[in-house]
């Protein structure tokens, strides 16, 4: 359980204002992170240190919702920052932890630098509507349920404000923004950040990473996955913290690994919607989640009887190393591979036969014949 790491989820579908349209899969989209950082085998996050601002309407609300009586509004999304501020801040104020632990106030001390902080890590999500600030390359907004185009100071907020915030803060360790908005370039909202930067605070080196559904100027979209809606980057983006490649030495994954699994796999998601993925200068060293030893799937292997005899290479093809040679005495067995995706190369004598397989999740079991029998000699 990482008791030191803090999540602020927002999730915003009912638009009433003008020229505005409800949205279907966002609070999906909210909840299905809230899920993952719950998850022993994702964030391991407690229930307590998560702040969901969202507000579901029945689709009759819907029809008869007045803009002045939509929620959540630029107050209600800055209320739960600053009020994660306060507490925050306190762990930074007193002298001595013995002071903070007599008066039941959080800390973390980090074990790689022996300063304090209020947590290791701070998610921020949001999806909803969303724009650009035309001048500004690493900009993406929020428009608040109550928000239209026609007044986005008031009713925007500035996610990049609330990453640069924490990063200068140093109330955090690590700090990872995650935003499923259009990105579409609106004039006139200079000022809608909610977050001020305190002067007492010195600067640290804070690790940071974002996560955006598309790039500036595009826009973000959402689907049907089974029977329920959802943003595609979002759905993409979880898909890629279960199943993306890791570091085998330290079963970690890196934000590289989460951008490498996108980059590979966005086609089959999204279209021309490419996403935009990346930290600061220390952003690197962030670790999204660990892999569990037993984090393999299954691959089940008919060989033809003419290849007996021959040798099997199973080659990882984030590294181009070789995770498996096997020689092969069987026609039928299985064999467990970390998820990721691999190339194989089977040679006997002067033959050989290659192509690529992917292992999805632990739960997936690769039929190798099929993919042996469509891979052209």
């Amino acid at each position: 359980m990482n008791e030191h790491d803090y999540a602020i989820v927002v999730g915003i579908h009912n638009y009433p204002g003008d020229q505005m349209t409800h949205l279907k899969g966002t609070l999906n989209d909210a909840r299905d992170f809230k899920e993952w950082l719950t998850s022993s085998s994702g964030g391991g996050l407690p229930e307590s240190n998560i702040q969901t601002i969202i507000k579901e309407f029945t689709p009759e609300d819907l029809e008869g919702l007045d803009v002045l009586d939509a929620v959540p509004t630029q107050e209600d999304i800055k209320r739960e920052f600053l009020k994660l501020n306060r507490k925050a801040k306190k762990a930074m104020t007193y002298e001595q932890d013995e002071d903070l632990t007599e008066n039941g106030i959080a800390f973390y001390r980090d074990p790689d630098d022996n300063k304090r902080y209020y947590g290791r890590r701070l998610y921020l999500f949001f999806a909803g509507h969303g724009f650009n600030k035309r001048d500004n390359v690493n900009s993406v907004s929020l428009i608040a349920a109550n928000g239209d185009y026609q007044d986005l100071i008031n009713n925007g907020v500035d996610a990049f404000n609330c990453l640069e915030f924490y990063e200068n803060a140093g109330y955090f360790k690590e700090a990872i923004l995650v935003t499923d908005c259009c990105r579409l370039f609106k004039s006139g909202s200079d000022g809608n950040q909610i977050l001020q930067p305190d002067p007492a605070n010195p600067p640290r080196v804070v690790r940071t990473a974002y996560f955006l559904s598309c790039q500036n100027g595009q826009k973000a979209r959402e689907r049907e996955f089974d029977g329920k809606c959802n943003g595609i980057f979002s759905k993409m983006l979880l898909e890629a913290f279960n199943n993306a490649n890791y570091d085998h030495a330290t079963n970690a994954v890196h934000y590289k690994h989460i951008n490498e699994y996108i980059l590979s796999n966005n086609e089959q998601f999204s279209g021309g919607q490419i996403p935009q993925i990346h930290g600061n200068s220390f952003g690197h060293e962030i670790k999204i989640t660990f892999r569990n030893q037993d984090h393999t799937g299954a691959i089940r292997f008919k060989v033809p009887e003419n290849w007996i005899g021959g040798t099997l290479s199973i080659i990882e093809l984030a590294n181009n190393q070789p995770v498996k040679t096997i020689e092969l005495h069987d026609a039928q067995f299985e064999e467990s591979v970390p998820i990721g995706i691999y190339r194989y190369q089977i040679t006997k004598g002067a033959s050989t036969k290659d192509g690529f397989f992917e292992i999805t999740s632990a739960m997936n079991i690769c039929d190798f014949e099929a993919i042996f029998n469509n891979t052209i000699l």
